[in-house]
C-alpha cells in the first residue's frame, strides 16, 4: 500500500508529529510511505522516502511564497498522476482558496484523500471564511481530529459525523539528536515556564495576574516566559504587565530546539494557560521530560488532562488558578515531577501505535 503523506509545515516542532507518526507507520510491512515535506524537515531515520519539496518559507515576498507553494503542489500532482498512490494523507492547509483548488485536483486524481485537522481554523481568526472551510473539508473522505471540540466544530459546520475519526496526539519526545543536555531538578529558584511561540490565544496574561497575587516578588519562585512574540502589541502588553515583578523573566526571542529543551530541563512546572487549543504539541512534548503542567480547561488541553489527571493541575477561573498556586507554594519540589509509574501510564495512553493503528483501518477501509 503506497501512502503519499503531505505536510507543507513539517519543520521545527510541527515536524515532530510527522517524524513520530511516520516512524510507526513505517513499521507496518505492507505500507510504503512517501513523505512530501518541507525542506527544513529533520528525520532521524532513513527507512521511508522523503521528498523535501516545500520551500516557500525562505522567501520574504508573499507573492514568491505563493508561487513556490503552488509549484510544489503542482509537482506533487504530477507524482500522484504517475504513481497512483492508494491514499493521499494531508496534514495542514496554508492558503485556503488555493488549497481548495489543489485538494480538488488531488481528489480527482487519487483513490483516497484524507486529512488531519490539527486546528479547525487558524489561531486568532474568526468565522468569516468558515463557508470556504466547508468546501475544503467536504473534499476529504475522512477527517482525523485530536479532540472533541474540533469534532463538534466540524459537525456545526455541516460535516457528516461518519467522516470524522478521533485519534490521539501521541507523546512527542524530541529527536534523539537533541539528547545532550542533562536534567537539573534541583535548580533554584522553583521555576514555572511558558515556552514556545507566543500569541494572544495562549493567554499568558491570564497566568500573570494570579501569579502576582500569590508570589509577588518571592525569591524562591520565578515565572519564565521563553519564546518569540508573534506581534509587537502583545509583546508590549505582556512586558508592561510584568515590569513591576522581579520574578517574571521574559526571553523574547526564537528558541532553537536545544534552547527549548534546556528551558524545560531547567524548570519545574510548565504553564499552558491557553484561551483555545485543539491540541498542543508543547504539552505532549514537555510530558516526555517528566514535567507536570498547569493547563486551562480548553479543547485538547482539558481533554488530555481528564484522561490523565496525574499530569498536573487544571483551572477554569482565575480563582481556581490562585488556589493552585497557593497550594504549590507549599509543595515540596520533588512533587513537581512525574514518577516512573506515571510515565509508563502516559506511554500507554498516548501511544503512536494506537494512533497509527486506527489510521491504518481508515486507509484500508476507505471507499
Amino acid at each position: 500500500m503506497k501512502i503519499f503523506f503531505i505536510d507543507p509545515q513539517s519543520y521545527n516542532a510541527l515536524g515532530e508529529y510527522d517524524r513520530l507518526f511516520l516512524a510507526e507507520l513505517d513499521n507496518i510491512v505492507e505500507v510504503e510511505p512517501i513523505f512530501y515535506c518541507n525542506e527544513n524537515f529533520e528525520a532521524d531515520v532513513d527507512s521511508y522516502q522523503t521528498v523535501k519539496i516545500f520551500k516557500y518559507q525562505k522567501y520574504k515576498q508573499n507573492i514568491r511564497k505563493v508561487f513556490s507553494y503552488i509549484y510544489s503542489y503542482l509537482t506533487i500532482l504530477l507524482h500522484i498522476s504517475s504513481q497512483k498512490p492508494d491514499v493521499v494523507h494531508i496534514q495542514w492547509y496554508r492558503a485556503l482558496l488555493i488549497d481548495i483548488f489543489i485538494f480538488y485536483c488531488i481528489k480527482f486524481l487519487s483513490k483516497k484523500i484524507v486529512y488531519t485537522c490539527h486546528n479547525f481554523r487558524p489561531h486568532n481568526t474568526g468565522k468569516k471564511y468558515d463557508f470556504m472551510r466547508k468546501y475544503l473539508y467536504d473534499l476529504f473522505s475522512t477527517i482525523f481530529v485530536h479532540d472533541h471540540s474540533t469534532y463538534e466544530s466540524l459537525i456545526e459546520l455541516g460535516i457528516h459525523p461518519s467522516k470524522i475519526i478521533q485519534i490521539e496526539y501521541g507523546l512527542t519526545p524530541l529527536s534523539p539528536k537533541h539528547n545532550s543536555i542533562k536534567c537539573n531538578k534541583k535548580v533554584h529558584p522553583i521555576t514555572f515556564l511558558f515556552c514556545g511561540f507566543i500569541s494572544e490565544y495562549k493567554g499568558i496574561e491570564n497566568f500573570i495576574k494570579p501569579w502576582k497575587k500569590v508570589f509577588k516578588d518571592s525569591k524562591d519562585f520565578e515565572f519564565k516566559i521563553a519564546g518569540k512574540f508573534i506581534t509587537e502589541n502583545y509583546s508590549k502588553y505582556i512586558k508592561e504587565m510584568s515590569i513591576d515583578s522581579k520574578n517574571i523573566i521574559i526571553d523574547d526571542k526564537f528558541q532553537t530546539i536545544e534552547q527549548f529543551k534546556e528551558n524545560i530541563l531547567g524548570s519545574h512546572v510548565i504553564v499552558l494557560p491557553y484561551k483555545e487549543a485543539s491540541q498542543s504539541a508543547v504539552l505532549m512534548t514537555v510530558l516526555t521530560f517528566g514535567r507536570k503542567v498547569i493547563v486551562s480547561d480548553v479543547g485538547g488541553l482539558g481533554q488530555t488532562f481528564r484522561k490523565a489527571p496525574f499530569i498536573g493541575w487544571m483551572f477554569k477561573t482565575e480563582n481556581d488558578l490562585i488556589n493552585i498556586l497557593r497550594n504549590l507554594k507549599e509543595t515540596p519540589r520533588e512533587n513537581f515531577f512525574l514518577d516512573a509509574k506515571e510515565n509508563l501510564l502516559l506511554e500507554n495512553k498516548f501511544s503512536w501505535k494506537n494512533t497509527v493503528g486506527i489510521t491504518m483501518q481508515v486507509y484500508k477501509n476507505e471507499n
